[in-house]
């Protein structure tokens, strides 16, 4: 599970959820989709260009890069849902445990617990595949980039369509 209910006790103000993500299982998933793709990638002699376009533990600062883009831009398409909540958007890399990124909500309680679990996994898609069309724009396939970029933008439509029972409870007179 990669989000949490934080109650007001523990916030200090409203009820919050936190949607995070491990940077390291997140980099650790995007060099083994970049390996994938880039094993189909032949030079002219028919040769498996491997090694020059999946990202590897040398490009971990460009990963890093695209990951601070990604969580803030996330983040805006339900932004509306964290009124109230200071530094909503978070990066702890200098954490004592582990590294995570991500990105805090009020809770208004007024969904399926089970939907947590769907929103939670489509953000993680949202976050991929952001980093691999950024790798793909910088690697010059133009053809690979475009593919992650629809990929990404479907990925978003998703995940906010997911979320509109969090949305739903400030559409309505309270």
């Amino acid at each position: 599970m990669a989000f949490e209910k934080l109650s007001t006790s523990t916030t200090g103000g409203k009820a919050q959820i936190r949607f995070y993500e491990q940077i390291d299982n997140l980099f650790a998933e995007v060099k083994l989709l970049t390996s994938y793709r880039s094993r189909t990638i032949k030079d002219e002699s028919g040769k498996s260009d491997f090694d020059e376009y999946a990202m590897t533990d040398s490009e971990e600062d460009f990963f890093l890069n695209a990951l601070k883009y990604v969580v803030p831009e996330t983040f805006g398409e339900l932004a509306k849902i964290a009124t109230g909540v200071q530094n909503s958007v978070f990066f702890e890399t200098d954490s004592s445990t582990t590294d995570v990124v991500g990105f805090s909500l009020i809770d208004y309680e007024a969904y399926d617990n089970n939907i947590l679990s769907v929103i939670d996994k489509r953000l993680r898609k949202c976050y991929i595949y952001y980093v691999i069309k950024e790798w793909w724009a910088h690697t010059a396939f133009d053809d690979i980039y475009q593919r992650y970029e629809l990929l990404y933008r479907e990925a978003l439509r998703e995940m906010k369509k997911k979320a509109w029972t969090l949305i739903k409870p400030l559409m309505t007179n309270e």
